[in-house]
């Protein structure tokens, strides 16, 4: 595991309760190393956590938090700010996430609520044909594009 990695989780951890999210389930494994904390606030959910030494950050709304609804920072600045990389390093999730923290509070604000869960699922279905040709049916059902 990239000590970097594990040192900016801690700090990103810090900074989140400045912000006032409260970290609502924290758990870890020796065997690989796997650990995941979840913060939240009135608004959203944030996860972060390792999987094998792969770091990943995900955000819910907290009116919506069922395991559909979970979006990773990529996707996430695809809808608020533009396209760019499927993937992004720990520290490029963190910054996303500092410089956008109150849009993205706006962005599940009840009045933006409804338009970001379309927007987000669509970018997602874009996603899964771009990186899976062929494994989605085509926009009729019926076959697959």
């Amino acid at each position: 595991m990239n000590s970097t990695d594990n040192t900016d989780a801690v700090h990103f951890e810090s900074y989140l309760e400045k912000l006032g999210m409260k970290c609502q389930h924290r758990e870890s494994s020796t065997g690989f190393g796997d650990k995941v904390a979840q913060f939240g606030n009135a608004e959203i959910l944030l996860r972060i956590g390792s999987d094998r030494g792969m770091w990943f950050v995900d955000i819910a709304d907290t009116n919506k938090p069922d395991e559909n609804n979970w979006y990773d920072p990529a996707i996430l600045r695809d809808v608020l700010i533009g396209p760019g990389s499927d993937v992004l390093s720990l520290a490029e999730m963190i910054e996303f996430i500092k410089k956008n923290y109150q849009l993205i509070i706006k962005a599940f604000s009840s009045a933006q609520r409804a338009e970001t869960h379309e927007r987000l699922n669509i970018m997602r279905t874009e996603r899964l044909r771009r990186r899976f040709p062929g494994f989605l049916p085509n926009s009729q059902g019926n076959e697959r594009e």
